[in-house]
């Protein structure tokens, strides 16, 4: 692996989307974004993975480049927007910042974000009405990859789901994953990497899952099982929360939906919780304490602690800032041709590349 600075890393990919034709402000936020899921250790929704991605969407037109927001309607705390085809990552912190402003307001608000496209890790917007002191809660509907329990053919995106509420001392429990049994990124990764991918996570043309770890298949990209996996275990609670959060995000808003979402499209809900101002450190008091009563649990045999959701990721996040974020070889070949064809800067490595556990990555 190669370590690059993280600052560096973030002045690149936001010089890269700029050359391809996003505007500065927009540039900045998405590559906020795509650093934010490198520290975390989440390198499925990081430069790794997305970047190319979003540079080669705005090539072929996928993404509008200077998207003109209009909001479709609005009553009371709830708003429906029309992101006209603009990135997700780059229009989301405006979205949640106009969210946590009404929220501040009202106790509660939600933005429902149709016509969307690609939101990055859900976290990295959660987390930002959590640094005001709220809740922030993220979805997102996708375009259909993702097969129901007892089916063959994909039917609903991989769906993800992000939670965060803030802590003291700067800390904040964050929870973020997909409703698929694998997000669809993490196929991907497996398929440079050459990583495995779990017990359960596709389903082949017969409708059954692979038995057993197995190398990813580009034939099965699109062809995901929900979270659960096999269905004669717990698939039907990952087919479930799939169709919950399709119903929140683009059902209830009438978004065309599936299977009219194209490829690449997504439709994002964005919920922000605010306690009254002089309420707000007790509710982060008490989210504290929970916390910390799970930590307290007695670890299973062979572990060594029990962990709050985010933490590793928190703690992943000092490491990466301190040392770098580490980035597979190939990536680093292909960021240095990026920046080539856009004649933008090649981030300069660190140091000498490291072993994959030592800059505490896997598969």
């Amino acid at each position: 692996m190669i370590l690059v600075a993280h600052e560096k890393l973030r002045q690149t990919a936001a010089s890269l989307l700029t050359a391809a034709g996003l505007p500065d402000h927009h540039a900045e936020a998405a590559a906020a974004g795509l650093i934010r899921a490198d520290l975390r250790g989440v390198e499925t929704h990081g430069v790794s993975n997305m970047l190319r991605n979003y540079l080669q969407w705005l090539e072929d037109g996928s993404l509008n480049p200077r998207p003109k927001l209009r909001t479709a309607w609005s009553l009371g705390g709830l708003e429906a927007v029309d992101s006209d085809r603009g990135l997700g990552l780059a229009i989301m912190p405006e979205i949640v910042e106009k969210t946590v402003a009404r929220a501040a307001e009202s106790g509660i608000a939600a933005t429902a974000v149709l016509n969307g496209r690609h939101a990055g890790m859900l976290a990295h917007h959660a987390l930002l009405a959590a640094e005001k002191g709220m809740i922030g809660i993220c979805l997102t509907a996708t375009s259909a990859r993702v097969v129901p329990t007892w089916g063959r053919e994909p039917r609903l995106g991989t769906n993800p789901i992000a939670i965060a509420a803030p802590m003291t001392d700067g800390r904040y429990l964050a929870f973020d994953a997909a409703t698929s049994m694998v997000a669809g990124n993490r196929v991907t990764t497996a398929l440079r990497t050459g990583a495995k991918l779990p017990r359960g996570s596709i389903v082949y043309d017969t409708g059954a899952t692979n038995d057993g770890p197995t190398e990813a298949s580009r034939d099965y990209l699109r062809r995901l099982a929900p979270l659960g996996g096999l269905a004669d275990e717990a698939s039907h609670k990952g087919y479930g929360l799939a169709v919950l959060v399709e119903l929140l995000c683009g059902t209830l808003f009438d978004d065309g939906g599936l299977p009219e979402r194209p490829p690449g499209g997504a439709t994002h809900f964005m919920c922000v919780i605010a306690p009254p101002a002089g309420e707000r450190p007790s509710m982060i008091a008490s989210v504290t304490r929970l916390a910390e009563y799970l930590t307290a649990t007695p670890p299973a045999e062979g572990r060594e602690r029990v962990l709050y959701p985010g933490q590793l990721e928190a703690e992943e996040e000092v490491r990466r800032r301190a040392g770098g974020v580490p980035l597979h070889p190939e990536v680093y070949r292909w960021i240095s041709g990026a920046c080539e064809k856009y004649g933008v800067e090649v981030p300069a490595p660190l140091a000498a590349p490291v072993q994959a556990h030592e800059a505490g990555v896997g598969p």
